[in-house]
Order: C-alpha cells, then structure tokens, then sequence
C-alpha cells in the first residue's frame, strides 16, 4: 500500500529540524526572563563554554537560587531534601495525558505514599536544568564540591528512569550525556565540547550499516553449544518439551520455531505457562489443576520462605513420575532459575536465556545457582541459547561461555504492514522512562499543526478498543475510555492486525529487548527508536542487583570488559559501560530501523513517505534471509533453530549417528 505524505529529502532534515516550533512548555518563549537566559546559553555553547561570563553567571545563578525550591528543600545536601514540586508543575502541563498519571504520578508519589496536585507556574523545566549545568561550569574549579551537587540537581530533575529527560527535544544548550558523564566522572573542570563528543562517539549504531554486524555476533560457530554432539537423521519419536514460565513469550518462539522449522525432528510442546492472558496466544497454558499445583510448589519457595532445597524436594515429590514418563526435555526460560527446582529428575534441559541468570531467587541461593548453571553450561546433556546479542554477552561476561543467539522473531502474529491507517503513528508500550512521550508529542504536534498532519496513537488506546469489541461491552473494568483505566491493559490476544495498520511505530526502550519490537521488525513495519539508545536501556537487565560473576569467567578482550549492570533508577549510570554496551542490543543492530534526535527530527521523518517505503521493502528482504530463503542460510535464524532441534536429540538418546533418531 502507498504512503501519502509529502517527500522530505534526508539532506535537510537537519536545518529544518531546527525550524520546527518547540511548545512553550519546552522552550518556555513565552516567559521573558527564560526566553532571554535561553538565547544568552545558547550564545554561550557556541562559543565554546568560555571561563567566564559575568552577565550569564549572574542570570544562571539568580534562577538556581529562585527555582531551587521545586526539586530540594532546606539545604540540599542529602536526598532526604528531595522533593517533587517539578513533577506536579508537569502534571499541570499534561494534565491531558492518561499516561502522565499511569506512570509519573504513581511512581513518584501513589507508591510514596505522597498526595498529588497539579500545580501549574513560571517554572522552566529544561532552563532551570541549564541554569543549574552552568552555574556549576562557574564553580569549577575552586568548588568541586558545590559543582558537583548542582549537577546532581539537574540529574534528579531528569527524572527516575531519565522520564523527565527531553532536552534533545529541545533547544537548551545541555544535554542528559553531558550531565550524568560530569556527574559520574571526578574532574576539576565541565566536559564539554571533543571530550564530550568523543565519549558519544562512543555508542554506535551498527544497524545502519546493515546486518553485517548482527550476524557476526549471531553465529552458532565459536559457540559454547556449536562444540557439542549433536544427533544426525531424522528422530523417528516426538521429541516432548514440558515448559515452565512465568511470562510465554520466549516459549512461545521456541515452540514456534522448533515445530515449524525443526526439520527432521519432530518437537512437541507440554504447556505450563503461568502467565494467563500471554499463555493463550502460544496455546501454552496449563489446566487449571496443573497451574495451581504449580503455583503451590513455587508458593513454599516464594511466600512460605522454605530453604530451596526443601521446595526443591516439593516439586520433585510432586512432578518426577509424572514428567518421567511424559517429558523428553524440560525447559525454562523467564525465570530460568525455576528449572532449579527441577535439577533432580536428570533431564536434559533447554534453557532460553531472555531475562537475567540471577532474576527471580532469594540472595542466599546465587552461588548455588551459578554453580549449577556453570555446569550446566559446559554439559552436554542441556542447550543454553539467548533471545538477543546482549544476553549472550552478558552471560558470556559472567560466566565465560559464549552461547548462541536465537533473536527472537515473532513469527507466530502472522502479521503483515499495511498502513491503511497512513494519517496514524502507533506508540508503543513503554515504562516509565517513556512516560512524557504521550504529553510531548502531543503539545509538539499542536505547536506544529500547520504543516504535520499526522496523530499519535497509543498502543493502550488499541488494546482498550480491542477488549470492548471482543466482549461486546462499553467499559474494561469501570473505564468506559482507556485514558480512565490507570494500570497495564492486557487483553487475552494482540490484535497485530491493526497494530501494523499505522503509517509507522514510536518504540520506546525500556529494557534491552522488547518482544512487540521484534513481532513489528517482522511485519515489516517502519519503526522509530531514539537515536541516544544507552540512555534508555534502564532495565533488570542493566540493574546492579542482577550482577554477579562467576569465578571461571576469565577475562576475554572479544567481549565487552566492563560489567552490563550499570544502571539503577537513583544513581548516575556508567556512560561508557551504558555506551558500549548498547551497541550490542538488538535495537542498535537490526538494519532499516529509523533513528531520531528529539522530536522535530522524528516528525520530519514520520513525513518522509517514500524513505518509509524503501525501509519497509529493505525489512521484508532481511527477514527473508533471515528465514533462510536468501544468500544467507547457513547463518539463518532457521538454520541455528535446525541445530538446537539436533542437539536436543542427542541430549535425549546420548548418541549422534542416524541410531539416535529410532526409537528405543
């Protein structure tokens, strides 16, 4: 199908980015004293954040001193002075946006336990963080110490999960990678200018060079399983998978993969997905007895407390004659420490890697787990792989084996781009790092009406119209409109249908992969991401809580040496270790994905119809190699799914030639 639009040449996106108009809320021209302080700071970056500048010192000095009130109290020297007069001056600002409640309101103060109104004043948002990055410039270097709280300021006013963090929207001369490297970095000066730039450089975009780069670092050659037997000839038995999960998805793309492209293994999957609605759209739900059963089992580790080697007992009493007879292979994939549990019954096992190894368990039990999970990696009797690059190299960092990469594809929506919606962007689920997107792009589209056509639609605003029409019912709960249903709407079946109708997608990250991203990649939809990835990726998989490394993970200079958690919701992140290591995440990597610097870029892309089509085209022709039907085969995602198929045969029968694939 065609796209309407008008054509933008990618030439002049740059210089007419700078023409679109940034909302009052964002520029704050409607406020003098802003205004003015603005256009001195923009002078002021330009010519290279000089020493001094008496006139713009005292500017920036008086607006800390009047506006400090609205992120700390009495002195500021502890975090106990925070408060949240900001997040309510916002809420005044967007008080039309669902999403601002849903996300903002409830984690800054429904889970505080604080009271809420919006409070609408002179307030500039995006100029008191500037006021505050230049004034610390001028405390430099006879108060280090001074400098370095009014830089904490302003990284607390970009918000927990950096929500509040759209200056590349905007057009203050600051940005979150200049504050948190100057936060996180000792220095007796503020880095600005090449030191600041080459530190940027440093988070690459591989993607847009092509695939290249994702299908060297997806190879099974190299691999820890590529040096493992494998069974060879067609398995003349159903090879039967029981599963356990608490979320389906990376089940679902196993069972999905493996049924349709197993090749001479014929694979059977044995549901117990205790996610209830996502269960359904895998047919990998548990009956009801088997769920509560299960339930029951995790509950005595879980809620009961039990040490794990008593709740292990538990589910060994209650599921080890049964699974004997009825299960080839157990796998486990988010959490995979519940396969833990299930250690005992001397089954191969099929671990896909999509969440944390440490995710899901109680402090005392890392040690044992990692040292099960480290034999388990070197066994030939169990298949480890990982839904994404990051996973792999983040298992490889704290394990010393570097497992394969199966991405996961999202085949099973059956979906295909036709944006017969073409005046509509779909905007994706997001946490709360997105939270502000709904406000911003909405004041941004008004300021800008007269030449951007197009609307945004919100991907619960779809989900909510979907409920209604499959329950012919009015309401979801008591919300009669999605705006009014404050938590996640979740609906038995996606409907992707309509979701690939819209001209193109916003995806916000919110961890290093989200599975809607890839399900879109491979309906060929135009998809835009924010181009400053590392900033974005705050998520179980980058959290401290999840670090710990085993003692057999020697150093390896082919892999990423710094750790992959460096990032928490309270504390300035590792820039460089955010950096490099987002260059392995599957957004950076997948070739056509469309990369936007704030939203003037974005919405002189969204008009760009035929660059949507080409990429459309380009997509379509990837995920085909992809399935195999290309040049590039041998290093298909069919060809490593082939493979697990082959290793799991000979985790089965414990033999490799065509004896392994009769029946016993």
């Amino acid at each position: 199908m065609a796209f309407a639009g008008p054509k933008i040449w990618p030439a002049l996106l740059l210089a007419a980015a700078e023409e679109v108009l940034r909302p009052a809320s964002v520029d704050c021209w409607d406020r003098p004293d802003w205004a003015d302080f603005r256009q001195k700071a923009q002078g002021f970056a330009r010519q290279g954040w000089p020493k001094a500048d008496a006139e713009l010192e005292a500017m920036s000095r008086a607006l800390v001193e009047k506006w400090r009130w609205v992120v700390c109290k009495e002195d500021c020297r502890t975090t106990e002075h925070l408060t949240w007069f900001f997040v309510e001056d916002w809420g005044a600002k967007c008080s039309e946006s669902a999403n601002f409640d849903r996300y903002l309101v409830t984690h800054y103060f429904r889970n505080r336990g604080l009271s809420y109104s919006a409070r609408k004043s002179e307030y500039c948002h995006f100029g008191f963080i500037t006021a505050l990055v230049i004034t610390a410039h001028f405390e430099f270097p006879n108060s280090v110490s001074k400098a370095g709280r009014l830089l904490f300021l302003a990284f607390v006013l970009l918000g927990d999960f950096l929500a509040f963090d759209w200056l590349s929207s905007s057009s203050w001369p600051v940005d979150s990678l200049m504050i948190l490297l100057n936060v996180h970095m000792v220095s007796q000066e503020l880095i600005t200018g090449s030191q600041l730039e080459f530190v940027r450089a440093q988070g690459q975009l591989p993607g847009v060079r092509g695939a290249a780069f994702l299908r060297e670092q997806s190879r099974w050659l190299g691999t820890s399983e590529a040096a493992k037997p494998v069974a060879r000839g067609s398995f003349s038995r159903t090879l039967r998978i029981w599963q356990l999960d608490a979320h389906t998805a990376l089940a679902g793309e196993a069972k999905t993969m493996l049924t349709r492209f197993g090749d001479e293994v014929e694979v059977q999957f044995l549901g117990n997905s205790l996610a209830s609605n996502v269960c359904r759209n895998y047919d990998l739900c548990p009956s009801g007895e088997d769920k509560e059963l299960l339930q029951k089992l995790l509950d005595r580790y879980y809620r009961a407390k039990e040490p794990f080697l008593v709740a292990k007992r538990g589910f060994e009493e209650a599921l080890g004659d049964r699974l004997s007879r009825e299960a080839d292979v157990l796998m486990c994939s988010q959490p995979l420490f519940w396969c833990r549990f299930l250690l005992g019954l001397q089954k191969p096992l099929l671990l896909y890697v999509g969440l944390p190894v440490m995710w899901d368990l109680r402090e005392e039990d890392k040690e044992g787990w990692a040292e099960d999970f480290f034999r388990i990696l070197r066994g030939d009797r169990h298949v480890v792989i990982a839904m994404s690059v990051f996973t792999a190299r983040a298992v490889h960092w704290q394990f010393g084996a570097g497992i394969p990469v199966l991405r996961f594809l999202g085949l099973h929506s059956n979906a295909h781009f036709a944006p017969w919606r073409n005046e509509s962007v779909l905007v994706s689920r997001f946490g709360t790092s997105g939270a502000l997107s709904e406000c911003m792009l909405d004041s941004f589209a008004a300021a800008n009406r007269h030449w951007f056509p197009l609307r945004f639609v919100q991907m619960e605003a779809v989900l909510f119209e979907e409920h209604l029409a499959r329950t012919q019912s009015e309401a979801y709960g008591n919300a009669k409109s999605w705006k009014d249903h404050t938590a996640e709407i979740k609906v038995p079946g996606m409907p992707y249908a309509k979701l690939v109708s819209h001209r193109a997608a916003i995806c916000l990250p919110y961890d290093i992969t989200i599975f809607l991203f890839h399900e879109l990649y491979s309906a060929n939809m135009p998809l835009f991401v924010p181009k400053d990835l590392w900033r974005w990726l705050i998520g179980p998989h980058t959290s401290p809580q999840m670090e710990f490394r085993h003692p057999g993970a020697d150093e390896d200079v082919s892999r990423p040496r710094s750790s992959p958690f460096y990032a928490s919701i309270h504390r300035p992140m590792g820039v460089e270790q955010a950096l490099e290591w987002s260059t392995f995440s599957d957004w950076a990597m997948l070739p056509q994905v469309f990369y936007f610097q704030g939203v003037p870029d974005l919405f002189l892309q969204l008009m760009d119809a035929e660059a949507l089509h080409d990429a459309s085209a380009k997509m379509r022709a990837f995920n085909d190699e992809e399935l195999g039907t290309g040049e590039e085969e041998l290093i298909s995602a069919v060809q490593n799914w082939r493979r697990v198929a082959q290793r799991l045969a000979f985790a089965v029968t414990g033999e490799t030639g065509d004896d392994a694939c009769k029946e016993p």
